[in-house]
């Protein structure tokens, strides 16, 4: 309990071992890479011209020998950008939420800055040589960001049918249903025509899941 003049404000601990900050923060990692600060920050900041703010999408980093390629795809288009890096150890692939990359990386005024990381699932830190700073960043799953992908040997497929063919629904009266429900989107946006035709590059959304129609 705190309390300041007229305010009073409650605080409670929460159960559960904290991260062990310490290990993560050591020299036991499998991948670092030096970049530049600038690029990959321009990178990630086009990234989230693609995310809207009711989603949640993260950016998804590959570091191999050839380079770190950054790639984002959402209802609203995709962006594949590579940049050149001096690598070493393993190749991974490692989703983060943008935004704390993209805090991290604007405070910083070195050109080049070193990012470790251990796998996919571990917090990755950026700092310096001389540890003027450490950031910590937590890695986002994703195991089920992959988009489905369906092929076409026609023109178009009308929306109702990407719908089955998906196995978002069951029944053509159960597409019906959620399409006129406005719970089905088409490119980013509600579309409300089960006979809609939908086209190779196409992208459907529904129920936290999106489908790429391709030819």
């Amino acid at each position: 309990l705190f309390e300041f003049d007229d305010t009073v404000a409650v605080s409670r601990l929460i159960e559960g071992k904290y991260f062990n900050v310490d290990q993560m923060l050591s020299n036991d990692y499998e991948t670092r890479i030096s970049v530049n600060k600038q690029e990959l920050l321009d990178s990630i900041e086009r990234s989230t011209l693609l995310i809207r703010e009711s989603d949640k999408k993260p950016i998804i980093i590959t570091v191999t020998d050839n380079g770190l390629e950054v790639a984002i795809r959402s209802a609203i288009g995709s962006l594949k950008e590579e940049i050149l890096i001096n690598k070493e150890g393993k190749d991974i692939t490692i989703g983060f939420n943008p935004k704390f990359l993209i805090d991290a990386l604007r405070v910083i005024d070195d050109e080049t800055v070193d990012i470790y990381m251990v796998n996919s699932k571990a917090p990755c830190f950026i700092r310096d040589s001389e540890g003027a700073y450490i950031y910590l960043i937590l890695p986002v799953n994703i195991s089920g960001v992959r988009m489905q992908t369906v092929k076409i040997k026609v023109d178009y497929i009308k929306l109702g049918q990407v719908l089955k063919l998906a196995r978002f629904v069951s029944s053509g009266v159960e597409a019906k249903e959620v399409i006129l429900d406005g719970q089905v989107k088409v490119n980013g946006e509600v579309c409300l025509m089960r006979g809609k035709k939908i086209v190779a590059g196409d992208e459907v959304s529904f129920d936290g899941k999106t489908l790429k129609v391709e030819n």
